[in-house]
């Protein structure tokens, strides 16, 4: 105790490096409305189309399931077989890395895929969580000039790619129809030309590709030889021979009709003050800072309107940082008034405005200690985190208040001691009562350290 007083500029010195740490992890540290409780997982999920939910449990996702089962630090491996449609979910360890779980996952698709029926290939699902919808956006168009279909079209083409390049963006969500064209077959004129439904899909799947025809030596260099296969208008679907007869071809145009539209069956919209439009969704990188991100976001954002076509908005209708800011804001509010009330009883306690500022300034530093602490840790500022410091604010200047009086009322009673002797006898007096009240304080919170999964992530 004598030699923290004797070095007293030292103490000082090291007091503000804790100051100056302590902001700086305060402006650097990530915010977030609520702890993410996500566990480590892998989603995998395989299209099944024309199969019922027997057939993919038996097909598709026992093979998966069992690939995945004898996999390092997996925990718990779920499954959902629907028609149509696999799900199958690997829990990891906590604390296991994401992308070394994904990396192992991924080899085992590969391993299995030999074992799924044709054309049925497993794809990992995006690496985000439950609270990975970071910003809505919406596409609209004022002058009744584009379709949905059109305005999708511009997304996907335009849009998307300025988006998707924002570091942070894991995946984009968009809703809306695709724009297709749809070839509408007459039977009878089938039945005219001896073909079959199955003769009209193999001729759209040939003319539709792309071929390349090797090289063709001029003067002027070699040229590249290429067939396009790519259907750019109804026009040149119309024009797709789908059979050979002895003195022409039987063209689409000839049993066939062909419209521009979208899908059938189509579920789900996206709708916005009533209206169907076309809505994306950005899905944030697990660990990714929420506020940097939507700041990035919102200057990609004004990047895509310079891309877009006059009478086509786009308009960001959520994002995750306003709710983060207001929530946090409540809490910080919380903070600041209960100081300014703690200040106002000290003072008028010990009826001593100096005393109760120096109270007082061990709060903002004990605040600044526990950001530095939640940093390094790699915790968040978010809902819980900042209640807890709300609801201890009493405590961290409990402790300053019994020794700061103690220190007081010595130096009042012996005006003619020591300052130096006063202060480490009144310190001394009291130190081991003191210790002991705050252990035993610790102590009642130690069993929410033993808390694991989602209650320990919240707490």
């Amino acid at each position: 105790m004598r030699q923290l007083l004797v070095y007293r500029l030292f103490v000082l010195l090291l007091a503000l490096v804790v100051v100056v740490y302590g902001v700086y992890s305060f402006l650097k540290i990530p915010v977030d409305t609520f702890p993410d409780p996500t566990p480590t997982q892998v989603v995998i999920y395989t299209e099944t189309p024309g199969l019922s939910a027997e057939e993919t449990e038996v097909l598709v996702t026992k093979p998966i399931e069992s690939a995945l089962s004898g996999i390092k630090d997996a925990q718990l491996v779920r499954s959902i077989s629907l028609p149509g449609l696999s799900y199958v979910t690997v829990f990891f360890r906590d604390g296991t890395d994401i992308y070394f779980a994904r990396n192992l996952v991924s080899q085992k698709l590969s391993e299995v895929q030999g074992l799924l029926p044709q054309g049925m290939a497993p794809r990992m699902g995006p690496n985000t969580s439950g609270l990975g919808n970071v910003m809505f956006y919406i596409l609209q168009d004022t002058t009744g000039i584009y379709s949905l279909e059109d305005l999708k079209t511009l997304q996907e083409w335009r849009v998307k790619p300025i988006i998707k390049a924002v570091d942070g963006v894991e995946e984009i969500s968009q809703w809306g129809p695709d724009k297709v064209y749809l070839v509408k077959v007459d039977t009878q004129k089938l039945l005219q030309h001896n073909l079959s439904l199955q003769d009209i899909i193999k001729a759209l799947e040939e003319y539709g590709q792309i071929a390349g025809g090797g090289f063709l030596q001029s003067p002027e260099g070699d040229l590249v030889v290429r067939g396009l296969g790519r259907f750019r208008s109804v026009e040149d679907l119309l024009r797709v021979p789908v059979k050979k007869t002895e003195n022409t071809y039987v063209l689409l145009r000839d049993v066939a009709d062909v419209e521009p539209g979208e899908l059938p069956n189509r579920r789900g919209a996206f709708t916005f003050n009533g209206q169907e439009v076309q809505g994306n969704i950005v899905l944030k990188r697990v660990s990714t800072n929420t506020m940097e991100l939507v700041e990035r976001l919102k200057g990609a954002i004004e990047e895509a309107k310079k891309v877009l076509p006059q009478g086509v908005d786009i308009r960001v209708i959520y994002d995750q940082a306003y709710l983060t800011q207001k929530a946090v804001g409540t809490v910080e509010r919380a903070l600041i008034e209960g100081m300014v009330l703690i200040t106002i009883a000290i003072a008028l306690y010990l009826w001593n405005l100096r005393v109760a500022l120096l109270v007082v300034l061990s709060i903002p530093f004990t605040l600044l200690i526990t950001f530095s602490l939640l940093k390094n840790l790699g915790i968040s500022a978010n809902l819980m985190t900042m209640g807890g410091l709300a609801i201890g604010l009493g405590l961290f200047a409990d402790a300053s208040v019994v020794v700061v009086e103690n220190i007081y009322r010595h130096l009042s009673e012996n005006r003619q001691a020591s300052k130096t002797t006063l202060v480490i006898e009144s310190v001394q007096e009291i130190i081991k009562p003191l210790t002991f009240a705050i252990l035993i304080i610790a102590v009642v919170f130690l069993p929410i350290f033993t808390f694991e999964s989602v209650e320990g992530k919240y707490y």
